[in-house]
């Protein structure tokens, strides 16, 4: 099948934005030496085998440059679940030299068989990306059917509740002692009802508008996991409607920007005042992300506001980006608006 130059470029764009949102993502990073680096793994995946839920798995990655001129890591992306450890970032390893990645994989939210990657990112010429995997069989005393409590959307000065079930697997004797939460946010009751336990979360009328991020632990007789962290989460509305709530930039290539933009509608007049925003790569803290992501507001209507981010990488660093604008308002009511934002610099 012969396609047109103008099909072919669509589709090498799709097969692109593919990869990237897949998790699977190869990009050549272009080099001004001739002669790069090469790594190379004693070995690329690690089976943990069956191992029971609330473990730390760690596990040492060597690798060797194996090419002619000096290796760089320039960056590390690890799936949910997953930390890496490389202590020199951008250190260049002359020809030969021998180097390691550390992995530590919590174990505690996850069951069954568990797959995660952590993609490493190089100065190769030629390929530079290189996929560590980890596998496990993820054995534990119970489940949860909701370890996300997600109350969605609520409005100020309402409250909502959840039901949860937490069931003991091969009949283990699952005993529940305690349930620690801030009470001045949640009404939590449990009771025992067979071999299940049955919990109620109420969330109390919320007047803090955002999104609420929380959790509450479960304490049992589980010696593997003897604690369960219940995620919460929930958005908490507000006067000022905002669309959308959080911002993905997708992919962003080296001195490339990146544009989003936010609509603000609300029921009276109201204006922004000031914004500012904090930012980490690779999970370290960028101390001032001024250069790299930056806001600008305008008023579309009395009640309505847009608001365009731009997110540029001048970072000589490859990885996951998140962070949060906050935004100060002169609305008597919602005083603050906060954004989070996701991106990958390529």
């Amino acid at each position: 099948m012969n396609l047109s130059p103008k099909k072919l470029i669509l589709t090498s764009v799709s097969i692109l934005i593919f990869l990237i949102f897949s998790g699977k993502l190869w990009a050549v990073v272009p080099t001004k030496s001739k002669n790069t680096g090469k790594i190379k793994f004693l070995n690329q995946s690690v089976d943990f085998g069956k191992v029971a839920q609330g473990q730390v798995l760690n596990y040492r990655f060597h690798f060797k440059n194996a090419g002619e001129g000096p290796l760089r890591i320039l960056g590390i992306h690890a799936t949910c679940g997953c930390t890496a450890i490389e202590s020199e970032f951008d250190k260049p390893y002359p020809k030969g030299e021998h180097g390691y990645i550390d992995i530590n994989f919590d174990t505690s939210a996850f069951v069954g068989i568990t797959h995660k990657a952590v993609t490493v990112m190089t100065n190769e010429k030629l390929s530079p990306n290189r996929t560590l995997s980890l596998k496990a069989n993820i054995v534990a005393d119970y489940l949860v059917n909701k370890p996300v409590l997600d109350f969605g959307n609520i409005s100020t000065g309402t409250d909502k509740s959840e039901d949860i079930i937490i069931s003991p697997v091969s009949k283990f004797p699952l005993e529940i002692s305690k349930v620690s939460y801030d009470q001045s946010r949640y009404e939590v009751s449990y009771e025992k009802s067979k071999e299940n336990w049955n919990l109620k979360v109420t969330l109390k009328k919320q007047e803090k508008i955002g999104f609420l991020k929380d959790k509450i632990l479960i304490h049992t007789n589980s010696k593997s996991l003897p604690q369960f962290k219940l995620v919460v989460r929930a958005f908490v509305e507000g006067p000022i409607n905002t669309k959308p709530e959080y911002i993905e930039f997708g992919a962003v290539g080296k001195n490339k920007i990146s544009k989003r933009l936010i609509k603000l509608n609300s029921v009276s007049d109201f204006s922004i005042k000031e914004g500012s925003a904090n930012l980490h790569l690779n999970g370290l803290e960028v101390k001032d992300p001024k250069d790299i992501i930056s806001w600008k507001a305008s008023k579309v209507s009395r009640n309505g506001q847009e608001i365009e981010l731009t997110l540029q990488n001048l970072s000589k660093d490859s990885g996951s980006v998140h962070g949060s604008f906050t935004f100060v308002t002169d609305d008597p009511v919602q005083k603050e608006i906060f954004i989070d934002f996701y991106a990958f610099f390529l």
